[in-house]
């Protein structure tokens, strides 16, 4: 990539809370790294509005900018759950995850790769704020966390919680009558063999 392409393409610099030596910078310098093996341009097309011929809408998208902490994250979501697919690829598929949804697609895309089981950010780290429940890129530190809406990441609390409901819950749910096996089982071992009753 020459200077001059990199000039071009390189986005407005935005004020964010992001530090050096964290997880968000190396992630986007591992982001940053792939796209320049790559000579990939730091921006995506999005998706522009179009309207079909029986006047449903398809919707607008802004431009993708795979420099941004949200990309990168797609990006090594996708790269860690499928190492050996091309990173073209992976760049695609994040290009393709923000481009629908934006940072919610992250939500689907977490969940779509623990076989679509919904995601508790109780008991998941979040992938975007890494379960610190604010949003890492926000100069604002008021603002919570846009995937995991500040959810708190403590899992041995939340089982020590849930263990006693899942208790109550199976207990209350267990038949009243035994099971047929139950009846079997206790009639055998009341019967010995040779000693008569009825089978």
């Amino acid at each position: 990539m020459t200077p001059d392409h990199a000039a071009r393409t390189a986005p407005p610099l935005t004020r964010t809370r992001i530090r050096p030596g964290s997880r968000e910078t190396a992630l986007l310098a591992a982001a940053r790294t792939v796209l320049d093996n790559l000579e990939a341009p730091l921006t995506a097309p999005g998706r522009p509005s179009r309207t079909d011929p029986n006047g449903w809408s398809y919707g607008y998208s802004p431009e993708i900018d795979r420099t941004s902490l949200a990309w990168a994250i797609a990006y090594q979501l996708l790269a860690d759950h499928q190492p050996d697919t091309p990173a073209l690829s992976h760049v695609y598929g994040a290009d393709a995850v923000l481009r629908e949804q934006g940072i919610r697609g992250l939500a689907d895309l977490q969940s779509n790769l623990a076989n679509g089981a919904p995601i508790d950010y109780a008991y998941t780290r979040c992938a975007y704020c890494d379960a610190t429940g604010e949003d890492p890129v926000s100069p604002d530190y008021d603002a919570s966390c846009p995937l995991c809406r500040g959810a708190i990441w403590y899992p041995e609390r939340h089982s020590d919680q849930q263990i006693p409901r899942l208790v109550d819950l199976l207990t209350a749910t267990r038949p009243a009558k035994p099971s047929l096996l139950d009846r079997l089982l206790r009639r055998a071992a009341t019967v010995r063999p040779g000693q008569g009753g009825t089978p």
